[in-house]
């Protein structure tokens, strides 16, 4: 009888851990969507605004976060697709002057002279 309490008790354990990384995952997908969107807006309000550093700098990150999930599967692909999406109609609806001061406050000084840099090369 303690046998199976103890076995009806690790699988209720191991239940709960399945359960508790499946939403950490669907928030890492989803995490992963909206950072791809904001790359994306903000490389086209540093292309609007004529500022060719920051938008080597999101495009950079935007391609190298894309590199990142190679490995993932279908399912994976299309949730943050779909995360992505969702993300770029919220951030429309935002005033592009608020956003492009978003994105000039995330990309520093330091960052800034690094990628001044990188792009005269």
């Amino acid at each position: 009888m303690i046998h199976f309490i103890v076995f009806g008790l690790s699988l209720l354990l191991l239940s709960v851990d399945v359960i508790a990384k499946e939403s950490s995952s669907d928030t890492e997908l989803r995490t992963q969507g909206y950072t791809l969107a904001n790359y994306e807006v903000c490389e086209l309000l540093a292309k609007q605004n004529n500022d060719p550093v920051m938008r080597f700098y999101y495009a950079e990150m935007h391609q190298l976060s894309q590199l990142e999930y190679q490995g993932y599967t279908e399912d994976k692909l299309q949730a943050i697709e779909k995360e992505r999406t969702k993300a770029l109609s919220l951030l429309r609806k935002v005033s592009s002057t608020s956003m492009f001061q978003l994105c000039s406050n995330r990309f520093d000084p330091v960052s800034r002279q690094h990628y001044q840099i990188k792009l005269s090369e």
